[in-house]
């Protein structure tokens, strides 16, 4: 989940998005501010990162004319594509590289082999199935919800330019 998570915030600093939050593990133990307004919190590391931006944790509409929303107006939709994406793409490759070189030195364990599974189909899962994330609300959007409205919304972009 850190590696899933921190291909996401790659990309929201690469493409000048606002980080609102970055947190690792479970039961908050330590929070700090950044100068850059971004709270990073460490907990106990179990399952559970997340980083979310400016637009995805507030109300869309009020942030769309901040150029470093993620939902900024003028944004192309290609920044939202790709950095919906890089988090499960961050963790797919690795994980698909290990069960690979694993598999190649001739690894016995079903432990390994679960566990790398159990990675590789949570972050397919991650990729294919687009819905609201209804344990956050629905105010939270899966990966691939991202993706799917993003390509949508580059779809028209390029229409409309023609």
């Amino acid at each position: 989940m850190l590696i899933h998570e921190l291909g996401h915030y790659y990309f929201q600093i690469k493409y000048k998005i606002q980080v609102v939050l970055f947190k690792i593990g479970i039961f908050n133990l330590i929070e700090w501010q950044s100068a850059g307004g971004t709270k990073f919190v460490l907990g106990i590391p179990f399952l559970k990162a997340e980083s979310r931006c400016l637009g995805e944790t507030t109300d869309k509409e009020k942030t769309k004319n901040n150029p470093r929303s993620f939902y900024y107006v003028n944004r192309h939709p290609k920044e939202r594509f790709i950095t919906a994406l890089a988090g499960p793409m961050a963790a797919l490759i690795p994980a698909f590289l290990i069960l690979a070189i694993y598999s190649l030195l001739n690894g016995e364990s079903l432990t390994v082999y679960f566990l790398l599974l159990v990675v590789i189909v949570g972050e397919l899962m991650n990729l294919i199935v687009p819905f609201k994330l209804p344990w956050k609300g629905g105010a939270l959007s899966s990966d691939a919800w991202i993706a799917i409205t993003s390509l949508w919304q580059w779809w028209k972009w390029k229409a409309k330019k023609q």
